[in-house]
């Protein structure tokens, strides 16, 4: 999304796993299994929705889960967009927009030695 922006190494850092919801896990263990292979010091995952069952695989391989909710899998709603009243894709195109929005945003708003000259791609993996 930031293609001018070089990639910082998540080594010995905490590493936040961002994502709209979690269903079965798979792409979060994918993400989670290629993120391990750079040596984060801990590795968080934060999310507004995933069932009871994938929560406790994640939590299993020692990753810390952050969720709005954690039903049972009974009470699961059976898709992530179940949760939202809207769920409507957002292209590509428009996650660069906001992302170099904010950028502007930030370098406007803020104070560039409290937050060492900072911007979005500084906590983008």
């Amino acid at each position: 999304y930031l293609p001018d922006v070089n990639q910082l190494s998540p080594t010995k850092s905490v590493a936040i796993i961002v994502d709209d919801g979690v269903a079965t896990g798979l792409t979060l263990k994918a993400s989670i299994l290629e993120l391990r292979r750079k040596l984060p010091k801990k590795i968080i995952v934060a999310v507004p929705v995933l069932p009871q069952s994938t929560a406790k695989e994640i939590k299993k391989v020692g990753v810390e889960v952050i969720s709005l909710e954690i039903p049972s899998d009974t009470a699961y709603l059976g898709s992530v967009g179940a949760y939202y009243d809207n769920f409507a894709q957002v292209s590509d195109q428009e996650v660069s927009r906001m992302l170099k929005a904010h950028n502007l945003w930030w370098e406007h708003e803020y104070d560039q030695t409290e937050f060492g000259n900072s911007k979005v791609q500084d906590f983008l993996f």
